[in-house]
């Protein structure tokens, strides 16, 4: 993270003004990345440098569209011209002109934000703000993705994207202080840390908001070193419940089945996903498996942080039990004695 807001910062200092109608020269590095990216399917079109109105500003914009400039179902909406960086596959104003994208907006609801509160209320069973955060947290990017498909404008999109690097930092975090003593961090000095980085993170998003990859490449390297550190966590730490590894691969399936629903469907949008999705009769035409992203992406959030709080409870010698709703597709941990629940206390 630190790399990257350097490298972003450098790039501020060295980037040089051009007219909107013009490809400045320090565009070209830039437009070179996009011609790399457009070979992994002809559906992805950064279809656009102009001058647009932005967060108040008239500033060179990429304007990143999913869908074809002549697609038929896309009518004038309330929220037209939208300002944000990205305009994801699903036909806009399909059902009403008051909601651009309404499948991608209920699947935030549920796939993010219920979950979020499962498992504010059903998996923090210590009560300590790491894993309170963390929840509250993916609630709010649920209601943020909700405000980004339903408007495409650049201040929801900000609620969105700003909360998931949140997220990745209190998780962090968490991973890093999961076997301190409780009221006796390990590192007194890193919340502070997370906070600075949280700060430049964010700098350094609403510098370059107008460019979607840089929030990619940030949330990218942040799942990665994330990743890490579950995995030592979870895998490598010896004497680990069974039930702990299993939980986490949960977490891991599903966001590989999400990540790679939401490639196909940046990847072939124009060529294979919109032509199916607008011929779906009734209230679910228009449906793209974004939807399925939201709900693996909040599954698997969901999984890591109970992996987390089970690690947890076993750093602190506090014993437990692991039930499960729906199957076995929404386990949650409960403490097993009052005299564990005091210690939780």
């Amino acid at each position: 993270f630190f790399v990257l807001s350097a490298c972003s910062v450098h790039g501020i200092l060295t980037k040089a003004a051009a007219a909107p109608s013009e490809y400045p020269s320090p565009l070209k590095p830039r437009q070179s990345l996009l011609s790399m990216l457009e070979k992994f399917g002809s559906a992805i079109s950064w279809n656009c440098y102009r001058s647009k109105s932005y967060r108040g500003l008239t500033n060179l914009n990429s304007c990143y569209s999913l869908k074809a400039m002549g697609d038929a179902t896309v009518k004038i909406g309330y929220w037209e011209p939208h300002s944000s960086s990205i305009d994801f596959c699903e036909s806009n104003y399909l059902h009403t002109s008051y909601v651009a994208e309404p499948h991608n907006v209920w699947s935030s609801v549920v796939g993010l934000s219920i979950i979020g509160l499962l498992g504010f209320f059903k998996a923090n069973p210590t009560h300590e703000w790491r894993f309170t955060l963390s929840h509250l947290t993916l609630i709010l990017i649920g209601i943020g993705s909700a405000c980004l498909h339903g408007t495409l404008h650049w201040v929801y999109q900000s609620s969105d994207e700003l909360p998931m690097i949140y997220l990745i930092i209190c998780l962090v975090y968490a991973v890093i202080e999961s076997e301190s003593p409780r009221g006796k961090p390990r590192y007194p000095w890193l919340p502070y840390v997370m906070v600075v980085l949280a700060a430049v993170n964010t700098a350094v998003y609403y510098t370059f908001q107008h460019l979607y990859w840089i929030f990619l490449l940030t949330y990218t390297l942040g799942v990665a070193v994330l990743l890490g550190g579950m995995l030592r966590l979870v895998f490598l730490t010896k004497g680990r419940d069974p039930s702990i590894k299993t939980i986490y691969r949960f977490a891991i399936i599903s966001y590989a089945v999400g990540g790679a629903v939401w490639a196909f469907d940046m990847l072939y949008c124009n060529t294979g996903v919109l032509p199916v999705a607008n011929m779906i009769p009734g209230w679910a035409r228009g449906v793209t498996p974004h939807v399925i992203w939201h709900i693996s992406a909040g599954a698997s959030t969901y999984y890591t942080i109970l992996a987390q709080v089970c690690c947890r409870l076993d750093s602190l010698g506090i014993g437990y039990k692991i039930s499960h709703v729906f199957g076995r597709l929404l386990p949650f941990v409960t403490i097993t004695s009052s005299e564990d629940a005091m210690k939780r206390d």
